[in-house]
């Protein structure tokens, strides 16, 4: 889930809403699973003031990192 916030954001923000994968200013990505896209959008709504919201599957090559990061689970 890519985000654009009205505000500029801390990484502390969004630990109980998955992995951050990027963090600059007022925008990030988060990896979470399929199964929790839904809850993590309906949370970032409701916490924050969400200017723009991207949900979309990781290429490849982020998923690979991943595993070897131990990031994801296969």
């Amino acid at each position: 889930i890519h985000f654009v916030l009205k505000e500029n954001i801390s990484p502390d923000d969004f630990k109980s809403l998955g992995k951050l994968t990027e963090c600059s200013g007022n925008e990030g990505t988060l990896v979470v699973s399929r199964e929790r896209v839904s809850d993590v959008s309906k949370e970032l709504l409701n916490m924050f003031e969400v200017v723009d919201l991207d949900i979309s599957e990781p290429n490849l090559e982020t998923v690979i990192k991943g595993i070897f990061e131990g990031g994801y689970k296969i």
